[in-house]
Parts: C-alpha cells; structure tokens; sequence
C-alpha cells in the first residue's frame, strides 16, 4: 500500500510502532516540543510499548491518546498530533470511537496557537468541539 493511500489506523503491535513511527519521526518530533517538557521521545515509545498510549498513523499525519480514568468518569486524552490537519481530522473521528468503545464520556484535547485557525475552516468540527477553558503555564 503507498503511503498516500494509506488509511489512518492505530498501531497494535511492536512492529508496526517501529515502522510507522520511523516514517512519521520528523513530524513526531516537530510535535514533541509542543508538549512542555512532559515527555521526550523515548517515553512517548516507551508508553505506547507498555499500552499506556496508542499511537495512530497516517500518510502524513500521527496521534498519540491516552484514556484517563477518575473516580466518576474515563475521558480520552487526546496527547498529541502532527502533520496534515485534513488527515488528523480523519485521525481523531477514529480516537473518538476508541474512546466509545472503552466508555470514554468526552475527549480533551489542547492545541498549540493557530491550530484554532483550521476549525475555524471546518464549521462541522468545530461546532463538535467546546472551549472549556485556556491553559497557561509558569515556569518555576
């Protein structure tokens, strides 16, 4: 299958991690400064090895998610994406159904400045996603 024709899916086994992941390496490390710090490469690898993120791959574009489970509620975590925003679109209605299927209630998800900009070209999704509050940071 060429890579532009390539469907996006989540990444099961230890292989395919090995493969995608090397074919996406640069769009994933574009995408990993954007995470504050919390995590390096290794420990993206590390967790999605040990199940505690899935990876999702596309042509051009990745996702990494998490499901979060509180004491009330689970929720989807959606960590991190890069690459082509039309193909992470695609990418998240598949993170959406996963959560679903593991009685996720609602997915979360924070964006780096501009990104709003592609909503706001896509009035369906964006009428699908609410702001429901704004993150800053302090270092200390």
């Amino acid at each position: 299958m060429k890579s532009e024709q390539m469907t996006p899916f989540q990444v099961r086994t230890p292989e395919e991690l090995q493969t995608h992941w090397s074919r996406l390496r640069a769009v994933i490390q574009k995408a990993i400064p954007f995470m504050g710090g919390t995590h390096c490469e290794a420990d993206l690898i590390a967790a999605c090895l040990d199940g505690r993120m899935s990876f999702w791959a596309g042509s051009k574009s990745f996702s990494l998610a998490t499901i979060e489970t509180f004491p009330q509620v689970k929720r989807v975590n959606w960590l991190l994406a890069g690459g082509d925003p039309i193909q992470c679109d695609r990418i998240g209605e598949l993170i959406v159904n996963w959560g679903k299927e593991r009685g996720a209630f609602e997915v979360l998800t924070s964006v780096r400045p501009g990104v709003e900009r592609h909503n706001d070209r896509n009035p369906n999704e964006r009428a699908a996603w609410k702001k429901v509050r704004v993150v800053y940071v302090k270092e200390i």
